[in-house]
């Protein structure tokens, strides 16, 4: 499978689809206080691909992503996954 297939595929698994997958971002154009702090300590980039600052700590908007879809994986269920849960769905009053 080529490169091109896999990330569209982990796209589609993380739920989330970007055509900037590889700009970077630095921690001062993330708005969230959580996520510029896990930006911050990833590491130094060359350029920010939003402000151009230049060697400042940030990462690929993919990574990114990526982290950001596992939070929510963690935090929140497929409803589906519910179902079959006894005194859930049809007959249960």
């Amino acid at each position: 499978m080529g490169f091109a297939k896999r990330l569209l595929e982990e796209q589609q698994e993380s739920g989330f689809y970007t055509t900037r997958y590889f700009d970077a971002a630095c921690e001062h154009c993330v708005g969230d206080d959580a996520l510029r702090l896990f930006v911050s300590r990833h590491g130094v980039i060359d350029i920010c691909d939003f402000c151009s600052r230049q060697d400042v700590h940030g990462m690929r908007l993919g990574d990114l992503f990526a982290y950001m879809a596992s939070c929510i994986r963690a935090e929140w269920d497929d409803p589906l996954n519910e179902v079959n849960r006894p005194g859930f769905g049809r007959g249960s009053v």
